[in-house]
């Protein structure tokens, strides 16, 4: 494994510069920011790095608590991409860091042991335990901020629950200004974001039910809706016209125009992925289109009004995260009639017209 590294007790503490390892799905590295924000508070003179894929560094690019950013892979052991990994691990050694916590990527335990960081923190279990000196207990059922919070009370740092926060990189919101003028033809009109899809199938909703429920808001409101999802979702959203109700942008829009578009809605309309969690870190108001069998989310943001789909059948046949029902019966059972009632009642709330 390379040379042995120093013991905890002779490593430099409070850190000078400590290492985030954040290179997950986006809605879960969201979940993880406020570890970052505890250690700035905690370690206010420390370099914080975070240790990220290209995505996750285009959507964290405005955060004010990072000092650094260092590329690396989802997968850092991965044969495929050694040379990657042979980059990353030289910079890892070049970073001299004094700690480093494993947040998302715990793939990345063997290179900090082999950089000689004496401080490494990282879940438990793990089949890289060995080669951690702190770990914290998740639960890969229901784990959240306060459980990656657990990385800080292990090495002493005691900190309350935070919600997590996101911020943009200023240009971006300039840039997405532009688009919206030429796109939507009017930079200060109302919008909707409407997000039906999901990293698995059985976490999407239906994509026919996005342009109805796009017209019925629009027939009752006047306000328009923006249909967004990832280039791997381009082909089959390509159909997908809502005429003067629904702007498809599918594959369109950057991580950090997804983000301006989301800061920028009156509301956003999402399953539990992604831009439910940038929404929420953004404090904007959700109606978050759920599965009853994984509701470990739908409590997350004060601002969210869950939908669950009753389908009880699931509660009797369907182990937690196992469906293999495509599109799932609970999220099938969500009409756009019930989140059409959702998002007047929430519109309303917040005084725009109906």
């Amino acid at each position: 494994m390379g040379r042995k590294p120093p013991p905890p007790d002779v490593a430099q503490w409070p850190p000078n510069h400590a290492a985030f390892v954040l290179t997950g799905m986006l809605g879960d590295t969201l979940m993880c920011l406020p570890v970052l924000e505890a250690a700035r508070k905690a370690w206010p003179q420390a370099r914080l790095c975070a240790v990220v894929t290209p995505r996750i560094r285009e959507m964290l690019a405005g955060l004010g608590y990072v000092d650094e950013f260092l590329e690396g892979t989802g997968d850092p052991l991965s044969i495929r991409g050694w040379k990657q990994t042979n980059q990353t691990e030289e910079r890892l050694s070049e970073g001299r860091f004094d700690v480093a916590i494993l947040l998302g990527g715990d793939q990345y335990a063997p290179l900090f042991y082999k950089a000689g960081v004496p401080i490494r923190v990282g879940p438990a279990p793990c089949v890289y335990e060995p080669l951690l000196t702190h770990t914290y207990v998740v639960d890969d059922r229901t784990w959240g901020p306060y459980e990656r919070l657990g990385a800080m009370r292990a090495l002493g740092v005691e900190t309350p629950h935070r919600v997590p926060r996101l911020d943009l990189n200023p240009q971006t919101r300039v840039e997405f200004q532009r688009w919206r003028e030429t796109s939507l033809g009017d930079a200060n009109h109302s919008y909707i974001v409407i997000h039906p899809f999901g990293s698995a199938p059985r976490q999407r909703w239906p994509l026919d039910r996005a342009p109805q429920l796009a017209r019925q808001i629009y027939q009752l409101t006047g306000i328009r809706s923006l249909l967004v999802g990832g280039p791997e979702f381009r082909g089959v959203a390509a159909s997908i016209s809502g005429g003067q109700s629904l702007v498809n942008t599918v594959g369109e829009l950057s991580i950090s125009q997804l983000m301006v578009a989301i800061e920028s809605a009156c509301l956003i309309v999402t399953t539990d992925s992604g831009p439910f969690h940038m929404a929420g870190a953004l404090g904007k108001p959700i109606i978050g289109l759920f599965r009853a069998r994984r509701p470990e989310h739908a409590n997350r943001y004060p601002h969210a009004k869950v939908i669950f789909g009753p389908d009880h059948s699931c509660e009797k046949s369907c182990l937690w995260n196992r469906c293999q029902a495509e599109p799932c019966r609970q999220l099938n059972a969500i009409s756009t009639d019930e989140v059409l009632y959702d998002t007047c009642a929430s519109l309303q709330q917040r005084h725009l017209p109906l």
